[in-house]
Formats: C-alpha cells, structure tokens, sequence
C-alpha cells in the first residue's frame, strides 16, 4: 500500500511540473500535423514527395539544371533515379536522375533540352510529386521467358504496342 500512495504522489508532482504556466504557454506553437492512412502497406519509394518550388537556371532565365525544394525531407542520393509529376510545364515532367544533393529538402537534376518558351519558375499546383523510380532501363531485365502470348490477329501475328509502355518498348518472339 506504502508503494502505491508514494507512486501516486510522484505522479501528481510530475503532472504538476508539466503544466505550463501562462508566461510559458505564450512561447508554445504547436505544428498542425496530418496523419493519413491506407488499408495496405505502402514502401516509402511509392509516396510521393510533394514539392514546394521547382526552378530552373537562375529563378529568371531558364537552364537545363533544375533546382527541386520538397516540402519533407526526401531521402534521395546523388544518380536516385526520380519521376516528376504535375508541374505546369509539361517539359519539367520527366523521369530521370538526381544530380546533387543541396540540402535535406533541395536537389537538382537537368533537364535534356530548354525550350525557349520554358518558364524558368512554373506556376506552382498543388499535385507536383516526386517519386522514387523502380521500373528502370538499368534496373530491368529484357527478358521474359515462359511467356503464353494471346494475339488478336490470330495467325497473323502479334501486336507489340508500346505506347503504354515505359522502359523498353520493343518485342522479340520465338518459337
């Protein structure tokens, strides 16, 4: 019983030590934090990243290296390969690799080639998304083996389109 009372005036003088008093609540900000949830497990190379600023050359004349701020933390490496989704240039929405890292949040990688329409700061929307890329040329194999192919063209032949098709895009069958 002894034990049990001296716990419970630890408790209240603990609790009491907690409470602020009200010069100290004018310093507290809490951060507004959002919790989502999905029903199935989600690694984190298929999250998106949403991106605050995107920029490329100077912020006012575009180049072909862009500047990437995220709003967290990305994670990303030096030659990360990376998908940019819905930002407002469409030339900015590419799948590619990360040059350097700037900082925690900031990276860089370059563009193939620059329009001379391209704005060098886009207009910025609320779905530009990083994500890790998997599905990669390097990281793919060419090949498929024990393969039963149904074509719709029936002796005539098999139709390899492509054009929902990333990485390779091309089609070898034997017999």
């Amino acid at each position: 019983m002894k034990i049990n009372i001296i716990n419970l005036y630890i408790i209240i003088i603990s609790l009491s030590m907690v409470v602020a008093t009200p010069a100290q609540s004018q310093d507290l900000v809490l951060e507004e934090i959002i919790v989502t949830a999905t029903k199935r497990a989600e690694g984190l190379q298929e999250v998106p990243i949403s991106i605050s600023v995107i920029k490329s050359g100077d912020g006012s004349t575009a180049g072909n290296v862009v500047t990437v701020t995220t709003s967290t933390p990305h994670g990303f490496s030096s030659g990360t390969p990376i998908k940019i989704n819905g930002v407002s240039a469409p030339e900015y929405n590419i799948s590619t690799k990360v040059a350097s890292i700037l900082a925690e949040d900031e990276f860089t990688y370059l563009l193939p080639s620059v329009p001379a329409t391209l704005p060098a700061t886009p207009t910025p929307t609320t779905n530009q998304t990083i994500t890790i890329e998997t599905d990669t040329v390097t990281g793919a194999s060419p090949y498929i083996f024990n393969v039963s192919l149904r074509s719709v063209f029936g002796m005539n032949g098999v139709l390899a389109d492509g054009a929902k098709a990333t990485g390779f895009r091309s089609i070898v069958v034997a017999q």
